[in-house]
C-alpha cells in the first residue's frame, strides 16, 4: 500500500516502545557526485527512466538484507517532500514532442511512488509501503508512520528513510518559495524494530508563535541544542536526532522539533529505558 500527502496524524497514538537495530543505521548524504554512475542500483527492467531520487533512495537501502531473494513483511517508509518529481517532469517534457510514441514505461515509474515500490522490491518487504510528505514536518510523521506499523503488529520491522534530492526543476522551486535559500541534497535511513528499549512520544500542533524561516531544533542528551532556520532539507537534523538516539545510555532522552512558518510544529523525544522495558 502506498500513501502519500499525510499531514497530521488522525490516530491518537502519541506513545510508542521500540527497538532500534543499531547494525542497520546508516546515513548518507547524496551529493552531485554520488547522484551519477557511482550510485547505480541494479540493473533492471526499466532503470532508464528511473530519476535520481530513486537511485539514491535504493543506494541508500543498500544492505538491509544480504540474501537478495529473502522476503520479509517489513515495512518501508519514505518521508519526502520533492521525492519522484523529476519523473513527473520528465514524462510531461517527452510528452509534448513523442506523442503517441511516448514508451509506456514512463508511466508506472512516473505516475506512482517509484521509490517506495523499488525499495520494498530490493529489499524484500513485503509489508506496509508509505510515502509521507508533510512539508517541513515530514521526518516526524513518517518517524510516526514508521512505529504505527510496529505497534498495530503489521510488521516486526520498520525501515524508515527520509530526505530529498534536489534536482534542477526542485531547486528552482524550492529558491523561489523560500526567498532565495538553497538546499543540500541528503538522505537517511534508520530500521526500527518492535521492541521496548526505547520509548517515543510524539506531539503535533499549532502552539508556537510563528517563526519567519520555520526551522528545526535537536535537544541533545548532553543538554546542548542545535538549531537551524535555513536548512530547508529536514533530513540533516533527523540525521543528528537518531544518530544520537542510538548511542544513549539508560534514563538519557533526545527530542527533536520541526516548526513550519505558520507556527505548525511536530515533535518526538526518544527516552532509552532503564533495562529494555517500561515500569
Amino acid at each position: 500500500m502506498s500513501e502519500s500527502n499525510l499531514a497530521k496524524p488522525r490516530s491518537r497514538a502519541s506513545r510508542f516502545d521500540f527497538g532500534l537495530r543499531q547494525e542497520l543505521v546508516d546515513a548518507q548524504f547524496i551529493d552531485a557526485a554520488a547522484e551519477g554512475a557511482t550510485s547505480q542500483p541494479t540493473a533492471g527492467g526499466g532503470e532508464q527512466f528511473r530519476d535520481r531520487f530513486t537511485t539514491a533512495c535504493l543506494t541508500v537501502l543498500q544492505g538491509i538484507h544480504d540474501e537478495r531473494n529473502l522476503r520479509t513483511h517489513d515495512s518501508l517508509v519514505i518521508g519526502t517532500e520533492y521525492g519522484n518529481a523529476e519523473a513527473i517532469g520528465r514524462l510531461q517534457r517527452e510528452a509534448g514532442p513523442q506523442g503517441r510514441l511516448l514508451s509506456a514505461q514512463y508511466f508506472p515509474h512516473a505516475t506512482s511512488s517509484s521509490a517506495a515500490a523499488f525499495g520494498s522490491i530490493a529489499t524484500g518487504a513485503t509489508g506496509r509501503n508509505v510515502t509521507v510528505s508533510s512539508g517541513r514536518t515530514t521526518p516526524i510523521v513518517a518517524a510516526w508512520q514508521a512505529m504505527l506499523a510496529l505497534k498495530r503488529g503489521r510488521s516486526q520491522r520498520s525501515h524508515l528513510l527520509v530526505g530529498d534530492v534536489y534536482t534542477p526543476e526542485a531547486m528552482r522551486d524550492l529558491v523561489s518559495r523560500r526567498g532565495g535559500v538553497t538546499a543540500n541534497s541528503a538522505l537517511f535511513r534508520v530500521s526500527l524494530e518492535q521492541g521496548t528499549e526505547f520509548e517515543a512520544k510524539f506531539d503535533f500542533g499549532s502552539k508556537t508563535s510563528p517563526k519567519p524561516e520555520g526551522g528545526s531544533r535537536v535537544d541533545l542528551p548532553d543538554g546542548s541544542v542545535v538549531r537551524d532556520e535555513g536548512e530547508p532539507n529536514p533530513a540533516i537534523a533527523a540525521r543528528l536526532f537518531w544518530q544520537s538516539a542510538i548511542r544513549m545510555t539508560p534514563s538519557e532522552s533526545v527530542s527533536i522539533s520541526f516548526f513550519e512558518r505558520e507556527g505548525r510544529f511536530a515533535s518526538l523525544a526518544v527516552t532509552r529505558n532503564d533495562d529494555g522495558s517500561n515500569t
